[in-house]
């Protein structure tokens, strides 16, 4: 029975979660948000009483959920507390992501922690979805992790997602694959399998850290070989009507060619593509009199660099990205952006301060940017966060929001 299948038939019950499962849940996101806990700091974060909190963590505890893995540091004369932390290694799901003709793969424990047996390969002459499958059970292999251990797949692609067919629509690096990704995936993958856009993963990843857990609302703008965007709103992607929200390389702004939309090698001619995509920041630098290079190596230099073209350069870029960011602010106001993507990362927090200044010049509205936490593989992480949370609903009941 698919998800779907499945969440219409709980809905169409219309039964209400009991208030005792609701404070389970709640403890159990509590202690994945954060790690070990005591019945003391989970109480007070929760606002529930002593009574009600140790009949929790008993059950919990009962149920195989969560377990003692220490006590807390005391520095005061008195008993220690002692700490609880969700039980390891019963549950996995599986996390891919193809991007620039590469795919990585990892596995994920759904209580947390970091990902198991990362694998990177390039993509060859074989069907995709042969290739992410086999790169999927390699990780799972080489883990150790048995079959009936694994919960869930998510897996990132660099284009459009069906919402309503949850499969691969247009995408520029995966011509004559739209439609035609999922089935050949779910029959070979022994577990339920979600597709989303890369960068929508990416987004969910950050989303993970302070302040943009507590946020929950903001903008992720990637900037490497391609350009996209994702605009979160209260921890959740939005996907547009087609699953096409954020692919702003399309967005026509003043500075970059107006051309139509034709393919290529790469992408495409004109409009945002143009300006910030790898190819655009490349010409930009000949044009500066730089020497041939990939943005992100030149953007290294330049950080580091009081060459007045180096400088100009790294000028240049940021008020490009400002205008990104000025155009989706004029729409939808997300107050921050976080900058991803291989161009993003190498420019690091003096491309993201640069950006800010540049924003300010050419907006009235104001928005902080930042620079993305991840520097490897934000995607994958998404994928696994995300294929975590869809495994806990199910193992532990429906999500209840902590705060």
């Amino acid at each position: 029975m698919s998800s779907q299948s499945t969440s219409a038939e709980s809905g169409s019950r219309s039964t209400a979660t009991p208030p005792r499962q609701i404070k389970e849940r709640k403890v159990l996101d509590l202690i994945a948000a954060h790690g070990a806990m005591s019945r003391p700091q989970v109480r007070d974060a929760l606002g529930i009483a002593q009574p009600t909190a140790i009949d929790v963590f008993k059950r919990l505890e009962d149920a195989g959920h969560i377990q003692v893995v220490g006590e807390t540091r005391q520095t005061r004369p008195g008993p220690r507390a002692i700490l609880y932390g969700l039980v390891a290694g019963r549950s996995f799901v599986a996390g891919a992501n193809v991007r620039d003709r590469r795919i990585t793969a990892a596995l994920g424990d759904i209580a947390g922690g970091p990902a198991v047996e990362t694998i990177s390969r390039r993509v060859d002459r074989r069907p995709l979805a042969d290739q992410i499958a086999d790169a999927i059970e390699v990780s799972r292999l080489q883990a150790g992790v048995p079959l009936d251990r694994m919960a869930r797949t998510v897996i990132g692609v660099p284009g459009i997602v069906n919402p309503s067919s949850g499969d691969l629509g247009f995408s520029w690096d995966l011509p004559r694959l739209e439609g035609k990704l999922l089935a050949p995936l779910t029959a070979q993958v022994p577990t339920p399998v979600e597709m989303l856009n890369g960068v929508q993963l990416a987004a969910l990843a950050e989303g993970q850290f302070e302040p943009l857990r507590n946020r929950r609302t903001f903008a992720l703008l990637w900037i490497g070989a391609g350009v996209g965007a994702c605009l979160m709103i209260d921890g959740s992607p939005i996907p547009g009507a087609s699953g096409a929200a954020g692919q702003i390389g399309y967005t026509p702004v003043p500075g970059a060619p107006m051309l139509p939309v034709s393919p290529r090698a790469g992408g495409f001619d004109g409009d945002l593509q143009g300006l910030i995509g790898a190819a655009g920041l490349r010409t930009l630098a000949t044009d500066l009199g730089l020497p041939a290079g990939a943005p992100g190596t030149l953007l290294r230099k330049a950080v580091q660099s009081i060459n007045e073209q180096s400088q100009a350069y790294l000028t240049e870029v940021a008020r490009r990205i400002a205008v990104a960011c000025a155009s989706i602010a004029s729409v939808v106001d997300p107050g921050l952006f976080v900058l991803q993507g291989a161009t993003a990362i190498a420019g690091g927090a003096e491309l993201a301060q640069r950006v800010e200044k540049e924003f300010t010049k050419m907006s009235p509205l104001q928005a902080s940017v930042c620079i993305g936490r991840i520097s490897e593989d934000p995607e994958l992480h998404g994928a696994l966060e995300l294929g975590r949370s869809k495994a806990r609903d199910n193992r532990w009941g429906g999500r209840v929001r902590a705060d």
